[in-house]
């Protein structure tokens, strides 16, 4: 990677932008003055060792000093190392993110050199779709009798359903196929084409709720709210030609989100539009959910999450809603002048949870109130999370990585342990989180489509040090082409 760029060091005793030559390989970025291919290539005046200093990276839109006119804040590339800021101001925003995805790039092996993780996940391909039956897995939900993936096919949305339950290990070996067209489902150990399930048109989201024998699905182009009994869809899958009818809830539509909440004996149902998030109740005596209350939101919400004592969302900031009161009153738990943006919060103690923005991480309580001083800082930019006490699980762009969240000790309390395991790989996503600690992720491309199991929380701790893995060079079948 090489070309024209305009740079600006913290630690340069003139505060300016300096026009310079940019080259990069495998192992330092460097900059002269002049054209690389007239200087002398001994003398440039800035170089980064990849392997060593390079820390974060990160594409901004905040200049660190004023630019010349014309300049596009949102061309700016931030490399932080351990004792200085730099600024590369690219001339165009493809230009930008070609230097940042080379960055990025240096940063995961980085990661995969210099860490010292024990081998302290397992990890396992469970399945393999190839052209043209490859599935993007898009979101899950799981529950102790079943685990209910989406996705989109090609241009049609799918939802793929694995069920199962703890003492009945398989039922019928079935996997479930939502489609933009309809239900179906075939079978894990002999795959046939799928079979309809008749009674739906789309299906876009599900939620299942076990101890009330309740699927909650977002059905139809409208993504309208519908509930199905567990036992019903069950039973349908040893007929010759299964049928469903799901009942529809009027009121609701335009739903993108739904999640389900448990507190003091009473289940409640989360289900979020662009502008508000609506409340529901159960009603065991009718068998039924009801409207209970409505909270507008400033922006879409990003993430529902179940905590002991309440729940908490993100949408322009993060919330937190205790259930029981006559009127819910979200608090927010960030500081209103973090410019940050909210992408997962997920409850790591009693009362404590992780605000997991795209630049960094915070520990507070349900109040706002700071648990731990130290702040988390991302390598490299995340694009999903997933938590199985007390494992952070981050999708980087061209990899994942695991990392053991340290026990909480008082204020001064550690953040994040040394020890993590990182995977290559691109185009990953979280599909699934079950609470025996497994988390089922996604890996794609054009030709097919994996899903990964990993488990931290159940793998015995090995002695023997790894740095890095690469799924592609695992014992099962796992290879994806990148």
């Amino acid at each position: 990677m090489n070309g024209w760029v305009r740079i600006f060091s913290d630690d340069s005793s003139t505060r300016e932008w300096h026009s310079a030559w940019g080259e990069m390989d495998e192992k330092q970025l460097v900059f002269y003055n002049n054209d690389a291919t007239q200087s002398d290539l001994k003398s440039p005046f800035l170089m980064i060792d990849l392997e060593k200093e390079l820390c974060i990276v990160r594409v901004v839109n905040e200049m660190p000093l004023k630019a010349e006119k014309g300049q596009m804040s949102h061309n700016i590339v931030h490399i932080r190392t351990e004792n200085r800021n730099i600024y590369i101001l690219a001339p165009s925003t493809q230009t930008a993110e070609r230097w940042a995805e080379a960055l990025q790039n240096a940063s995961t092996r980085r990661m995969m050199l210099t860490r010292r993780p024990s081998s302290f996940a397992e990890q396992s391909c469970i399945l393999v779709l190839s052209k043209p039956n490859n599935l993007t897995i898009h979101t899950t939900c799981v529950s102790e009798e079943f685990s209910i993936v989406t996705g989109y096919r090609c241009s049609q949305r799918f939802c793929i359903c694995s069920v199962e339950t703890d003492y009945l290990k398989v039922i019928d070996n079935c996997l479930l196929i939502g489609a933009q067209s309809g239900l179906f489902f075939t079978h894990v150990n002999t795959p046939r084409l799928p079979v309809r399930i008749g009674g739906f048109n789309s299906i876009t989201a599900i939620e299942c709720l076990q101890d009330i024998n309740m699927l909650v699905f977002v059905i139809d182009h409208h993504r309208l709210l519908a509930f199905v009994p567990l036992l019903a869809l069950k039973s349908e899958l040893h007929v010759a030609q299964p049928y469903l009818r799901a009942d529809v809830m009027p009121g609701y539509e335009n739903i993108h989100m739904v999640a389900q909440h448990r507190q003091e004996k009473h289940w409640y149902l989360f289900a979020a539009s662009s502008t508000k998030i609506y409340v529901l109740r159960y009603n065991m005596a009718r068998d039924i959910f009801v409207a209970h209350q409505v909270m507008e939101t400033n922006e879409p919400v990003v993430c529902i999450q179940s905590a002991p004592n309440g729940v908490y969302f993100g949408s322009d900031s993060f919330y937190f809603v205790q259930l029981g009161h006559t009127e819910l009153e979200p608090i927010r738990v960030a500081d209103p002048s973090i410019a940050d943006y909210p992408i997962a919060v997920f409850p790591v103690g009693e009362n404590e949870v992780i605000l997991a923005y795209q630049n960094y991480g915070l520990f507070v309580n349900s109040h706002g109130k700071r648990t731990r001083s130290k702040v988390v800082e991302w390598e490299q930019m995340p694009m999903e999370f997933a938590y199985t006490a007390p494992y952070l699980y981050v999708i980087h762009y061209d990899s994942i990585e695991i990392m053991r969240i340290a026990d909480y000790h008082g204020l001064d309390s550690s953040t994040i342990l040394d020890e993590r395991e990182v995977y290559e790989c691109r185009n990953a996503h979280v599909v699934c989180c079950c609470p025996n600690g497994d988390v089922f992720i996604s890996i794609s491309n054009t030709e097919s489509v994996e899903v990964h199991r990993f488990n931290a929380t159940n793998c015995k701790k090995n002695t023997t040090k790894r740095k890095g893995y690469n799924l592609g060079g695992s014992d099962k079948r796992s290879k994806v082409d990148i």
